[in-house]
């Protein structure tokens, strides 16, 4: 029930959660120098959009909570 990015310096990244009803989630986010980790244990199975903003780009990516 973790999900871990890496290639991104999450300590300097702006991260955001969405469910699929645009509703924003919160989540556990644990940082590292190049990744960091959600814990999306409490989440309902659903889609999920997770938005990376970082050094003025912004990435989104699709996940799904089976």
């Amino acid at each position: 029930n973790l999900l871990t990015v890496m290639g991104t310096n999450g300590s300097d990244a702006n991260i955001s959660l969405i469910n699929i009803s645009s509703q924003k989630m919160k989540a556990p986010i644990a940082a590292g120098n190049d990744s960091f980790t959600v814990d999306c244990s409490q989440f309902a199975t659903g889609i999920y959009i997770l938005h990376i903003e970082e050094k003025g780009k912004m990435q989104a990516f699709k996940f799904v909570v089976e």
